[in-house]
């Protein structure tokens, strides 16, 4: 792990306590912010989070996309100073390739000088009951990357799994500099799923050496008239159930009164179930933003799960490639179930791609109330929230 150090102590009664030259956010030193940028990853997720104060922020980092796709990751960290590179956690959602292979990438690049204060990842070892081991067939590049490089894992949560207890309420931990981090999943359960296929996932996944297994051929794109949301919205619903979208870090930010949903790559049923621990009943959680789960993926973006939250903006991270992600369906189900009353949704593309640019249809817009907001050719990176 050439690229990132553990991150100095956070006592200012220490030696390493804060210094203007340090990147750290002094309270009450600026405005407050919430700010998150969804970087070009292809077809994964690389989500650069900034918040605490405006003039000095502090920054978090959620997967870092595909091992093609980490330049503006890369550039993005070199245009800090170099006192001011670091970030209070790192989350590594899951072993997807599109999730976990660019952060590799990015923690081989040398000279970036980062350090982390803690890294988030559920390593096989995460996996295991109590009293179980494992031996070298199960370890992988990022948990050896990990322990090379002497940060510290999943320390909020004493070493053990970032997940959810099956009662009682949901795991918060707070940032320094006061950004909240609620877990709705994964479950137990489903990390238990993932053990017995653990080896090809990261094979899959590309830390591991091996073959991966052959990746379904999505459909193409059908050409057709204008999209009928409605018939879209309510075609048959076949819930995700790939083993390592199961076991996904799903979180919700909170900061300053302003709510955002992670979906990462996780099953609706999981994020449904979490949302239901939130609000009992048959109540709405308010969010400012949401992250749409696996990419806009018919198969993670259902009615029951939008009928739990109130939200006017999503969040949509990819290319199209390989999957053409968003799928049609997914975008329709937001589009008529996923509205916060009168307010019109906001779908918001860090690509223009021919699978999606169709939903900026100026009648379709008018039709069913929404704005669209797309990266812009030459841009890094699009900033899709940002609170004041």
């Amino acid at each position: 792990m050439r690229s990132i150090s553990p991150a100095a102590s956070r006592s200012a009664s220490t030696s390493d306590s804060l210094s203007p030259s340090s990147g750290w956010a002094e309270a009450g030193g600026g405005p407050e912010m919430l700010r998150i940028e969804m970087l070009p990853a292809a077809q994964g997720d690389c989500l650069w989070i900034e918040y605490s104060d405006k003039n000095k922020p502090r920054r978090i980092l959620v997967d870092g996309g595909t091992s093609g796709s980490i330049k503006p990751l890369v550039d993005k960290v070199k245009s800090l100073p170099a006192g001011s590179r670091r970030l209070e956690l790192l989350v590594v959602t899951h072993v997807d390739a599109d999730h976990i292979a660019g952060v590799l990438k990015f923690l081989e690049t040398p000279s970036l000088g980062l350090e982390v204060a803690e890294i988030w990842f559920n390593a096989y070892k995460h996996l295991l009951e109590k009293g179980e081991t494992f031996g070298p067939a199960q370890g992988e590049d990022l948990s050896a990357d990990i322990v090379a490089g002497k940060v510290p894992w999943n320390t909020k949560f004493k070493g053990g799994a970032v997940k959810v207890p099956e009662t009682g309420p949901l795991p918060s931990k707070k940032l320094d500099g006061g950004l909240e981090l609620v877990v709705l999943g994964p479950t137990m359960e489903k990390l238990r799923i993932l053990k017995p296929v653990w080896i090809q996932a990261c094979k899959d996944a590309g830390i591991k050496p091996g073959k991966p297994s052959p990746r379904p051929r999505p459909p193409g794109l059908e050409a057709f008239g204008p999209l009928n949301v409605d018939v879209l919205a309510d075609a048959v619903f076949k819930e995700d159930a790939t083993e390592a979208n199961g076991s996904s870090i799903i979180l919700l930010l909170r900061y300053e009164g302003t709510t955002v949903l992670l979906g990462a790559d996780g099953h609706p049923s999981v994020i449904e179930a979490g949302l239901q621990r939130l609000v009992p009943g048959n109540g709405r959680l308010k969010l400012d933003a949401y992250k749409v789960a696996h990419h806009g993926s018919q198969n993670n973006v259902n009615r029951a799960l939008l009928s739990r939250i109130d939200c006017s903006r999503y969040l949509f991270s990819s290319n199209g490639a390989i999957y053409h992600h968003p799928s049609r369906e997914a975008v329709a189900r937001v589009l008529k179930y996923g509205k916060s009353g009168n307010h019109p949704a906001e779908l918001v593309f860090n690509y223009r791609t021919k699978y999606n640019e169709m939903w900026d249809a100026p009648a379709l817009r008018q039709r069913w109330d929404y704005k669209t907001t797309f990266l812009a050719g030459g841009q890094k990176g699009l900033v899709a929230f940002e609170k004041p």
